[in-house]
């Protein structure tokens, strides 16, 4: 059998070093995180940048140049999203999900979308009949569907 050590028996050095341990293991995974963030905001960055200068290259090309607006377009989308999660664990906001009816929040959404998007396109939603009520928290659903 061990025997127990009396915690107040130990040298300062001991206490400080044992107290320290945990925020040590912190900065250690908040340092991973970080750099895994940095990571993907640098892809982001790449992919924005490489489109843009694609678009330069190729100006006169118009099939091109909408195709690489395009890409840059989906590196703003992949980092807004980025941003929005980080934004949300930064907060440590709960979601919020509770039963709804998609077709009901896509209806309501419908103007805005089609204002966001522009009178070029046409949206059409196609619902099951049977389609379930899903768990779904109202406003990060709003903030996917316009993102």
């Amino acid at each position: 059998m061990a025997a127990s050590v009396d915690p107040l028996s130990r040298g300062p050095e001991a206490r400080v070093a044992e107290q320290s341990a945990p925020a040590a293991q912190r900065l250690s995974v908040l340092g991973e995180i970080t750099g895994g963030i940095a990571h993907d905001f640098r892809n982001i960055l790449a992919v924005i940048d490489s489109s843009l200068r694609l678009t330069e290259n190729n100006i006169s090309d118009t099939d091109k140049v909408r195709a690489f607006i395009g890409g840059a377009q989906e590196g703003v989308d992949r980092g807004l999203w980025l941003t929005s999660e980080l934004l949300t664990l930064a907060r440590q906001k709960e979601l919020l999900a509770s039963a709804a009816d998609v077709k009901e929040l896509l209806s309501k959404l419908e103007l805005l979308l089609t204002c966001a998007i522009g009178s070029s396109v046409r949206i059409e939603f196609q619902f099951s009949a049977n389609l379930p009520k899903c768990l779904i928290d109202r406003p990060q659903f709003a903030a996917a569907i316009l993102n």
